[in-house]
Protein backbone atom coordinates (compact mmCIF):
# COMPACT_ATOMS: atom_id res chain seq x y z
CA UNK A 1 0.00 0.00 0.00
CA UNK A 2 1.24 3.62 -0.93
CA UNK A 3 1.87 5.80 1.58
CA UNK A 4 -0.44 8.12 -0.03
CA UNK A 5 -3.06 6.00 0.55
CA UNK A 6 -2.06 5.07 4.43
CA UNK A 7 -2.02 8.88 4.31
CA UNK A 8 -5.28 9.46 2.95
CA UNK A 9 -6.58 6.84 5.08
CA UNK A 10 -5.39 8.50 8.51
CA UNK A 11 -6.76 11.74 7.14
CA UNK A 12 -10.30 10.12 6.87
CA UNK A 13 -10.15 8.85 10.23
CA UNK A 14 -9.82 12.36 12.05
CA UNK A 15 -13.01 13.52 14.15
CA UNK A 16 -14.50 9.87 13.55
CA UNK A 17 -15.92 8.01 16.74
CA UNK A 18 -14.08 4.95 17.90
CA UNK A 19 -14.21 2.49 20.15
CA UNK A 20 -13.62 3.67 23.39
CA UNK A 21 -13.53 1.97 27.67
CA UNK A 22 -16.79 2.42 29.29
CA UNK A 23 -15.24 3.97 31.94
CA UNK A 24 -14.60 7.07 29.65
CA UNK A 25 -18.15 7.60 28.60
CA UNK A 26 -20.90 10.23 30.34
CA UNK A 27 -23.57 9.54 31.08
CA UNK A 28 -26.06 8.72 28.49
CA UNK A 29 -23.07 8.92 25.84
CA UNK A 30 -23.95 5.74 23.73
CA UNK A 31 -21.07 7.09 21.15
CA UNK A 32 -17.84 5.82 21.77
CA UNK A 33 -14.99 8.29 21.72
CA UNK A 34 -11.73 8.27 19.89
CA UNK A 35 -8.64 7.70 22.71
CA UNK A 36 -7.37 11.94 22.05
CA UNK A 37 -10.96 12.57 22.98
CA UNK A 38 -10.98 10.99 26.10
CA UNK A 39 -7.89 11.56 27.26
CA UNK A 40 -7.14 13.96 30.10
CA UNK A 41 -4.63 15.62 31.59
CA UNK A 42 -4.33 16.55 35.54
CA UNK A 43 -1.50 19.15 36.15
CA UNK A 44 -1.48 18.82 39.93
CA UNK A 45 -0.75 15.37 39.47
CA UNK A 46 1.73 15.93 36.56
CA UNK A 47 -0.72 12.85 34.71
CA UNK A 48 -2.29 12.05 31.45
CA UNK A 49 -4.99 9.36 31.43
CA UNK A 50 -7.48 7.21 29.92
CA UNK A 51 -10.11 6.37 32.60
CA UNK A 52 -8.10 4.45 34.97
CA UNK A 53 -5.04 3.76 32.21
CA UNK A 54 -1.82 6.36 32.69
CA UNK A 55 -0.07 7.48 29.57
CA UNK A 56 3.53 9.11 29.22
CA UNK A 57 4.15 11.96 26.63
CA UNK A 58 7.75 11.65 25.32
CA UNK A 59 10.05 12.54 22.25
CA UNK A 60 10.56 9.49 19.94
CA UNK A 61 14.25 10.58 19.58
CA UNK A 62 14.60 10.23 23.40
CA UNK A 63 13.72 6.75 23.90
CA UNK A 64 15.32 5.91 20.62
CA UNK A 65 18.78 7.37 21.86
CA UNK A 66 18.96 5.42 25.12
CA UNK A 67 18.63 2.54 22.21
CA UNK A 68 20.96 3.65 19.75
CA UNK A 69 23.77 4.26 22.75
CA UNK A 70 23.65 0.27 23.84
CA UNK A 71 26.02 -2.08 22.32
CA UNK A 72 24.11 -4.79 20.00
CA UNK A 73 23.46 -7.21 22.68
CA UNK A 74 21.86 -4.98 24.88
CA UNK A 75 19.85 -3.47 22.66
CA UNK A 76 18.20 -6.69 21.72
CA UNK A 77 18.09 -7.92 24.90
CA UNK A 78 15.92 -4.51 25.95
CA UNK A 79 14.12 -4.45 22.28
CA UNK A 80 12.99 -8.17 23.22
CA UNK A 81 12.00 -7.11 26.83
CA UNK A 82 10.43 -3.93 25.10
CA UNK A 83 7.92 -5.87 22.69
CA UNK A 84 6.85 -8.47 26.11
CA UNK A 85 6.54 -5.18 28.05
CA UNK A 86 4.03 -3.88 25.81
CA UNK A 87 2.05 -6.97 24.39
CA UNK A 88 1.67 -7.80 28.69
CA UNK A 89 0.57 -4.15 29.23
CA UNK A 90 -1.22 -2.94 25.92
CA UNK A 91 -3.72 -5.91 26.36
CA UNK A 92 -5.71 -4.15 28.89
CA UNK A 93 -6.43 -1.31 26.73
CA UNK A 94 -7.28 -3.70 23.97
CA UNK A 95 -9.74 -5.39 27.00
CA UNK A 96 -11.44 -2.27 26.93
CA UNK A 97 -12.14 -1.74 23.55
CA UNK A 98 -13.29 -4.93 23.24
CA UNK A 99 -15.89 -4.69 25.67
CA UNK A 100 -17.12 -1.46 23.91
CA UNK A 101 -17.23 -3.25 20.75
CA UNK A 102 -19.04 -6.76 22.32
CA UNK A 103 -16.53 -9.19 20.68
CA UNK A 104 -16.60 -7.55 17.46
CA UNK A 105 -13.11 -8.49 15.95
CA UNK A 106 -12.96 -5.80 12.91
CA UNK A 107 -14.20 -2.89 15.36
CA UNK A 108 -11.23 -4.23 17.69
CA UNK A 109 -8.65 -3.72 14.72
CA UNK A 110 -10.14 -0.64 13.71
CA UNK A 111 -10.35 0.71 17.41
CA UNK A 112 -6.50 -0.01 17.64
CA UNK A 113 -5.65 1.45 14.37
CA UNK A 114 -7.05 4.50 15.63
CA UNK A 115 -5.72 4.50 19.53
CA UNK A 116 -2.27 3.95 17.84
CA UNK A 117 -2.25 7.06 15.45
CA UNK A 118 -4.15 9.20 18.02
CA UNK A 119 -1.14 8.42 20.51
CA UNK A 120 1.38 9.08 17.51
CA UNK A 121 2.58 5.52 17.05
CA UNK A 122 1.85 6.42 12.94
CA UNK A 123 -1.12 5.59 10.87
CA UNK A 124 -1.70 1.60 10.84
CA UNK A 125 -3.80 -0.48 8.17
CA UNK A 126 -4.37 -3.92 8.89
CA UNK A 127 -5.83 -6.80 6.72
CA UNK A 128 -6.51 -10.35 6.95
CA UNK A 129 -4.01 -12.16 4.89
CA UNK A 130 -3.64 -16.23 4.49
CA UNK A 131 -4.77 -16.83 7.98
CA UNK A 132 -2.46 -13.75 9.69
CA UNK A 133 -2.51 -10.20 10.32
CA UNK A 134 -0.35 -7.99 8.42
CA UNK A 135 0.52 -4.66 9.68
CA UNK A 136 1.55 -1.62 7.95
CA UNK A 137 2.78 1.72 9.62
CA UNK A 138 3.26 4.59 7.98
CA UNK A 139 5.52 7.18 10.17
CA UNK A 140 6.51 4.84 12.82
CA UNK A 141 7.82 7.52 15.77
CA UNK A 142 10.21 4.57 16.84
CA UNK A 143 11.82 4.44 13.52
CA UNK A 144 11.95 7.96 12.98
CA UNK A 145 13.48 8.14 16.37
CA UNK A 146 16.13 6.29 15.88
CA UNK A 147 17.25 7.79 12.33
CA UNK A 148 17.41 11.11 14.40
CA UNK A 149 18.59 10.29 17.21
CA UNK A 150 21.76 8.41 15.28
CA UNK A 151 22.15 11.09 13.11
CA UNK A 152 20.42 9.13 10.08
CA UNK A 153 22.63 6.04 10.64
CA UNK A 154 20.57 2.63 9.67
CA UNK A 155 19.88 0.42 11.52
CA UNK A 156 21.27 -3.57 11.61
CA UNK A 157 17.95 -4.67 12.58
CA UNK A 158 14.38 -3.99 13.10
CA UNK A 159 13.66 -1.49 16.43
CA UNK A 160 10.18 -0.85 16.26
CA UNK A 161 9.50 -3.28 19.11
CA UNK A 162 6.46 -1.39 20.97
CA UNK A 163 4.62 -2.04 17.80
CA UNK A 164 5.15 -5.86 17.61
CA UNK A 165 4.03 -6.41 21.03
CA UNK A 166 0.76 -4.48 20.22
CA UNK A 167 0.25 -6.42 17.34
CA UNK A 168 0.81 -9.66 19.51
CA UNK A 169 -1.69 -8.84 22.13
CA UNK A 170 -4.16 -7.75 18.87
CA UNK A 171 -3.67 -10.63 16.60
CA UNK A 172 -3.64 -13.20 20.09
CA UNK A 173 -7.36 -11.93 20.68
CA UNK A 174 -8.49 -11.73 16.71
CA UNK A 175 -6.65 -15.34 15.90
CA UNK A 176 -7.66 -16.58 19.05
CA UNK A 177 -4.32 -18.16 20.00
CA UNK A 178 -0.44 -17.75 20.87
CA UNK A 179 1.03 -16.09 18.23
CA UNK A 180 4.46 -15.08 16.44
CA UNK A 181 5.17 -11.33 15.01
CA UNK A 182 7.97 -10.28 12.69
CA UNK A 183 8.58 -6.87 11.44
CA UNK A 184 9.51 -7.92 7.84
CA UNK A 185 10.71 -4.34 7.06
CA UNK A 186 11.74 -1.58 8.87
CA UNK A 187 12.22 2.42 7.61
CA UNK A 188 15.01 2.53 9.95
CA UNK A 189 16.83 -0.66 7.97
CA UNK A 190 15.69 0.40 4.46
CA UNK A 191 17.30 3.82 4.70
CA UNK A 192 20.61 1.56 4.05
CA UNK A 193 18.63 0.07 1.31
CA UNK A 194 17.75 3.24 -0.11
CA UNK A 195 20.93 4.38 -0.14
CA UNK A 196 22.15 1.33 -2.31
CA UNK A 197 19.83 1.10 -4.78
CA UNK A 198 20.32 5.36 -5.38
CA UNK A 199 24.22 4.88 -5.19
CA UNK A 200 24.30 2.40 -7.60
CA UNK A 201 25.48 3.64 -10.89
CA UNK A 202 25.97 7.47 -9.46
CA UNK A 203 28.91 9.07 -9.93
CA UNK A 204 31.23 9.79 -7.07
CA UNK A 205 30.28 13.56 -6.71
CA UNK A 206 26.48 12.58 -6.71
CA UNK A 207 26.96 10.53 -3.69
CA UNK A 208 27.12 13.20 -1.06
CA UNK A 209 24.24 14.66 -2.09
CA UNK A 210 22.36 11.44 -2.64
CA UNK A 211 23.16 10.57 1.30
CA UNK A 212 21.49 13.93 2.12
CA UNK A 213 18.21 12.97 0.27
CA UNK A 214 17.81 9.83 1.73
CA UNK A 215 18.63 10.94 4.93
CA UNK A 216 16.09 13.55 4.76
CA UNK A 217 13.21 11.02 3.51
CA UNK A 218 14.17 9.20 6.71
CA UNK A 219 13.86 11.89 9.33
CA UNK A 220 10.44 12.57 7.08
CA UNK A 221 9.54 8.73 8.51
CA UNK A 222 8.39 8.98 4.43
CA UNK A 223 8.69 5.34 4.48
CA UNK A 224 6.64 2.36 5.89
CA UNK A 225 7.37 -0.15 8.19
CA UNK A 226 5.63 -4.14 8.06
CA UNK A 227 4.74 -6.59 10.29
CA UNK A 228 3.00 -10.11 10.14
CA UNK A 229 1.29 -11.72 13.15
CA UNK A 230 0.26 -15.61 12.34
CA UNK A 231 -0.25 -18.98 14.45
CA UNK A 232 2.44 -20.06 16.40
CA UNK A 233 3.39 -23.28 15.10
CA UNK A 234 2.92 -26.19 17.68
CA UNK A 235 6.45 -27.58 19.13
Amino acid sequence: MSASVLRAAAEAKIGAPHAASAEALPPGDTVPRSLRERLTWNPAQGRVCDGPRHYLLMRPDVLMGAVVAMAPPARRSFMSALAASTRDHGADSLRAYAQMVQGDRQALIDATAAAAADLGWGCWSIRFQDGSLQLEVLDSPFAAGWLAASGGRASDEPVCAPIRGMLQALAEVVLEGPVEVQETDCAAVQVQEQLQIHAQGAHPADLTLTADAVGLQAHGAVCTCCFTARPRSPV
